[in-house]
């Protein structure tokens, strides 16, 4: 277990440190036994250097670990000391059973979770969080997810999709999406999107997890939200002069 605080470049007039915690669980006492592994690199507002930071951190604390009323140091503590111990308290007997009956596939009691935070600059005013998941819980492949936040930096608030954009801006906007998606995988209609694994479950929509850069807007969608587990995650990039009457 380590944990190690940082000083980090200002982004947008909001100096931020870094919470780096690495822990460890095995799942018995034999030898080479399975283990659980967390890692976790929690980018945090420095709030003895801007007056947002309270606010910008609650959001990110709620978002990665649906916590609220905790600092980013409680908050890496309860999830990291949660995780092992439901690790430890859902698998053991399972893991015993297996083991006994020799029907013990190898790597699948092997978990890992991996955060990953980092920030980046966006459009004026808009600070442009990052969090990347990898974790894998046994099964055939592991799972990643990308959760993107955009904060305004002169009050600390949370930019979304119903505070960007006008009343009545789902139809032009999802047009404009289903343009930019087949334009991206070369399809001509929704026939062949299909046929390529996208948009087999729902049809498009904005994304939540979106990125408030300079000219444009990225859309970031993870793996099976609008296409197969096999095509990753997608990115939907439109410009701003696109959005122009849609965007408030």
């Amino acid at each position: 277990w380590s944990n190690t605080s940082c000083s980090c470049n200002e982004e947008n007039d909001v100096p931020f440190e870094t919470l780096i915690v690495n822990a460890n669980t095995s799942i018995s006492t034999d030898s080479g036994a399975p283990m659980c592994k967390v890692h976790i690199n929690l980018m945090y507002a420095d709030r003895t250097k801007s007056k947002v930071a309270d606010t910008i951190n609650k959001t990110i604390i709620n978002k990665a670990f649906s916590f609220d009323h905790l600092s980013p140091q409680q908050a890496v503590d309860s999830f990291t000391n949660n995780y092992l111990s439901n690790y430890k308290k859902d698998l053991t007997e399972l893991y015993k059973t297996d083991k006994d009956s020799k029907d013990l596939s190898a790597g699948w009691y092997d978990y890992s979770y991996v955060m990953n935070s980092s920030i980046q600059k966006g459009s004026k005013h808009v600070l442009i969080y990052i969090i990347h998941l990898e974790s894998y819980e046994g099964g055939a492949h592991g799972n990643s997810q990308d959760i993107i936040l955009n904060f305004n930096t002169r009050n600390g608030k949370l930019f979304t999709i119903n505070n960007l954009f006008v009343p009545g801006y789902e139809h032009g906007l999802n047009e404009l999406l289903l343009k930019a998606l087949e334009d991206k995988t070369g399809c001509k209609n929704l026939n062949e999107l299909h046929n390529k694994g996208y948009l087999l479950s729902s049809g498009i929509y904005p994304s939540d997890n979106f990125m408030l850069n300079e000219d444009d807007i990225t859309f970031i969608y993870n793996p099976y939200e609008i296409a197969s587990y096999d095509k990753g995650a997608t990115e939907l990039t439109i410009s701003y002069s696109d959005l122009d009457k849609l965007l408030k």
